[in-house]
């Protein structure tokens, strides 16, 4: 019965799965991140859709880590991570940065903000963008306003001081969605799309890009498109393998640069996992100083 389970289980589970069936190299895995109940975001949405047809109420975890003085094995986790995106192009350093999954809840807003607080933690001059614009979470996690947002920069002479706000994290700034548009594909194809990325080049260090995920929609591609590159949120036991390479060939058709992939929320309970080690990394390698 065990063997019947496993071998009708066409989800990824491991790095290994990662290199072997979608061929992309892994830049960080995440461990599974416990949280309180209590401090979940209570996330509605109308729905129009069959028998789903009215408000929908989703539970969406926000625990971003602060990352002063935490030297716990998860906030190792996105340091290195972190690390290794640096090291992911040693001759160009990496600018612009698109974070995307397969399909929904695996984890990838909360894997980008974690990623940008790292980044400020290190002194980078951070800019993270919310460009979900069907869903967007990123103004939830960080507890602001969802107006005036990304879709606001594409006005006549934006105030960009009003739309870039500054959060709690020195060095972190947040673009948040802004208001509801009918098209988001059309922005992020535009011209002024690329005007609005010189800009953010020209004014912080590293700049990342929510996107939806790329099955549903195309913003993810054609963002990427414009920017260094992509990294692909894969969520350990829930990530099916087939659309997961699906997404990875979209990519590769129209030309993106995918820089690597996430697996995220690991199991690190279980004695015999393979991450076992993730256990016991940290205190060989964690440094006081960040």
């Amino acid at each position: 019965l065990a063997f019947l389970i496993e071998f009708n289980d066409t989800t990824i589970k491991s790095n290994e799965d990662i290199e072997r069936f979608l061929k992309q190299s892994v830049l960080g895995t995440i461990p599974h991140i416990n949280h309180n109940k209590k401090d979940e975001v209570e996330i509605r949405r109308n729905s129009s859709a069959g028998k789903h047809k009215g408000i929908h109420i989703t539970q969406y975890p926000r625990h971003v880590f602060k990352f002063d003085g935490d030297d716990s094995v998860i906030t190792e986790a996105y340091r290195s991570l972190r690390t290794n995106l640096t090291f992911a192009s040693p001759d160009k350093p990496l600018q612009a940065i698109v974070l995307t999954s397969a399909g929904p809840s695996e984890g990838k807003s909360l894997t980008i903000s974690n990623l940008a607080m790292a980044y400020a933690q290190m002194g980078k001059k951070t800019l993270l963008i919310d460009t979900d614009l069907r869903r967007p979470v990123l103004h939830h996690i960080f507890n602001m306003k969802r107006e005036p947002g990304f879709v606001d920069l594409f006005i006549d002479n934006p105030d960009y001081d009003k739309i870039i706000q500054k959060t709690e994290k020195d060095n972190l700034f947040v673009i948040p969605a802004g208001i509801f548009t009918p098209n988001p594909a059309e922005l992020i194809a535009s011209n002024k799309m690329m005007l609005l990325i010189e800009y953010f080049r020209n004014n912080f260090d590293i700049i990342f890009f929510d996107t939806p995920p790329i099955i549903a929609v195309t913003d993810a591609t054609l963002l990427a498109s414009k920017t260094d590159g992509l990294i692909l949120v894969v969520k350990s036991h829930h990530t099916d393998k087939d659309v997961a390479l699906r997404a990875i060939n979209n990519l590769n058709h129209v030309g993106v640069k995918i820089l690597g992939t996430v697996l995220n929320d690991i199991n690190l309970s279980n004695r015999y996992s393979s991450y076992g080690y993730y256990k016991y990394y940290y205190h060989y390698y964690k440094s006081k100083k960040d």
